[in-house]
């Protein structure tokens, strides 16, 4: 990877970094709002529906939007068009299928998730508008795959942007009715996906030419793995959340969600820089380039885990600034999920190296087992050390994660150098 080469994908990263951190910090402020405006039980309930719509979103999402940029980036005369139409078909029949998935257990979904405060049409709501979420970030894809980043990362940051002025304009309103606030949270998802779709299809229709197009079985044979990686990951992320609601109640939930959302502003800025690197991470197809890559992202880790390390002991005294003893039990987790997110940072970016070779099915294998591990350690400390015991689960999981997905991005590149094909 040439310095010249290196200095543009900065280039894309700077703005994309800066877009995920305005998105990060806009999202910290709506939900430390919604935190100071709601009851503890309350912030845990519309935590709960939060973390359905995000999980509808991803298994809405089912791998397309990594599926358009990556294709794009592999074939480039590929009309992107053509594909995000095709690809756009297979999405509509996902969420129709999710829908109606999502409508049939809400029975248990309710109970289980501990929202029965809250109701059916709430629970209904936040699913249609984590499928429009997914339609909203699959159009941001189309700026992605073609590397138009300053686009890409004003569309992505649209959501929470909104969400900061509206929920903030509640704030100083004063207005703390759990309804109104709700809605506050989730109408900003409706802008920004007419800003996006309006925005991907102009462009689309003005840079449209004739090309071979991937088959819909082509493209969903790519897409089946990167769908398992992306519903693996969010519920990996959202699992605590559920059996925290479900094992301790929402009062807990709301303690421990707020940690979780605080220590998430990692994560954001985290997807950000991955949404730069992998159209071009995506395209390389040597093991030379594809080391260079794997050096940069291991020198950064002791760089990471300090920073991790940092925002860890400064974000509890914010807390105490900001909500006084409302939710100081937050402290333990905050602590251990920001250092734990941190470090998976570099789980996230070496895994490109997986789209790369086309071995994403090793990716799905590695967080389907990261989510048993994940629910098998929630079991059994969350009932003995309580919120501590999720976050501990977190940090143990992501852990894991990043010292298998070392050892794997070393052995899947040098067998591409060998001109073997890995096992996998």
């Amino acid at each position: 990877m040439g310095a010249q080469r290196f200095s543009v994908i900065l280039a894309d990263i700077t703005k994309v970094f800066f877009g995920g951190a305005f998105s990060a910090a806009a999202r910290l402020v709506s939900v430390a709002a919604l935190a100071y405006l709601l009851s503890v039980d309350e912030f845990g309930q519309l935590l709960a529906l939060i973390a359905v719509t995000e999980v509808v979103s991803k298994a809405c999402e089912f791998g397309l939007n990594h599926t358009l940029v990556s294709l794009h980036a592999k074939y480039p005369d590929v009309a992107i068009g053509s594909l995000f139409y095709r690809s756009f078909r297979i999405k509509v029949v996902i969420a129709a299928l999710v829908f109606l998935a999502a409508a049939f257990a809400s029975g248990y979904a309710i109970e289980i998730i501990d929202i029965t405060g809250t109701g059916f049409g709430h629970y209904l709501f936040a699913v249609f508008m984590g499928i429009l979420l997914s339609i909203h970030t699959f159009s941001s894809s189309v700026f992605q795959a073609k590397r138009q980043f300053s686009k890409f990362a004003v569309l992505n940051a649209s959501v929470n942007l909104l969400r900061a002025v509206l929920i903030g304009s509640f704030f100083i309103a004063g207005i703390d009715n759990f309804n109104a606030l709700f809605l506050g949270f989730y109408l900003p998802v409706l802008v920004s996906l007419v800003l996006s779709t309006a925005f991907a299809l102009t462009d689309i229709r003005k840079n449209s030419r004739a090309a071979t197009v991937p088959t819909t079985k082509e493209i969903l044979s790519f897409a089946f793995p990167l769908g398992i990686v992306s519903l693996a990951s969010i519920i990996i992320q959202r699992l605590d959340y559920f059996l925290v609601s479900f094992l301790l109640g929402a009062y807990s939930l709301g303690i421990y969600g707020l940690a979780s959302q605080a220590a998430t502003v990692i994560p954001l800025i985290n997807a950000a820089i991955v949404a730069a690197l992998l159209p071009r991470v995506a395209a390389l197809q040597d093991a030379k380039n594809l080391f260079a890559f794997r050096r940069r992202v291991i020198n950064l880790l002791p760089a990471v885990v300090l920073a991790g390390v940092a925002l860890a002991s400064i974000l509890p005294y914010l807390l105490e600034v900001v909500f006084d003893q409302k939710y100081m039990a937050a402290t333990a987790s905050l602590r251990i999920l920001v250092i734990g997110f941190a470090v998976n940072m570099v789980f996230n970016q070496l895994a490109l190296v997986l789209y790369a070779l086309n071995r994403t099915r090793v990716l799905a294998i590695f967080l389907l087992a990261q989510l048993v591990g994940s629910v098998v350690l929630n079991l059994l400390l969350i009932p003995r050390f309580g919120i501590e015991g999720a976050a501990a689960s977190a940090f143990l999981v992501r852990i894991a994660g990043v010292a298998l997905m070392i050892g794997a991005s070393k052995y899947m590149i040098e067998k591409l150098g060998n001109g073997r094909r890995a096992i996998f």
